[in-house]
């Protein structure tokens, strides 16, 4: 019963970023950038985090998937970040810093350092110490980059 409900819960999950890719593409970059955030978080949270606590029985595919899922909602994130587009969107609890475009060099660099971390720690998920370590470092990226560039509605 369990093992049904976690592929459904993936199954969905899944789904999900096929629709937020759907309806993202006839909206502003705001509102996509936003979408693609929130869908990574999904995955991050709803998954990775989740099952690096116990929170979620351990599961190397999903764990892979998930990762996969982030990377590609980050890379698709990162060219959305137009000149002073600070709005929020109306789905969102953030919005962007204008810092973002102070130091627009430093913000795409952390994006390739996200895409650097997501690559050295994807594979190395093997055992649920090896989640955890590749969470810890993948998370640290993506919170270091909220930290000075993201702010709250």
């Amino acid at each position: 019963m369990r093992r049904t409900v976690l592929t459904t819960a993936l199954i969905l999950g899944v789904a999900g970023v096929a629709l937020v890719g759907a309806a993202i593409a006839q909206s502003n970059p705001v509102v996509e950038r936003s979408a693609l955030m929130q869908a990574a978080g999904a995955q991050f949270y709803g998954v990775i985090n989740r099952m690096a606590r116990g929170a979620l029985p351990f599961e190397q595919a999903k764990a892979d998937a998930a990762f996969a899922v982030i990377e590609s909602l980050s890379q698709k994130s990162a060219p959305l970040f137009l000149a002073n587009s600070t709005e929020a969107a109306a789905s969102s609890r953030y919005h962007s810093s204008p810092k973002i475009w102070e130091n627009k060099k430093d913000f795409d660099d952390r994006f390739i350092a996200l895409s650097k971390a997501i690559a050295e720690n994807k594979s190395k998920t093997g055992t649920i110490d090896e989640l955890k370590i590749a969470a810890a470092a993948v998370g640290g990226v993506c919170n270091g980059c909220h930290e000075v560039y993201q702010v709250k509605n």
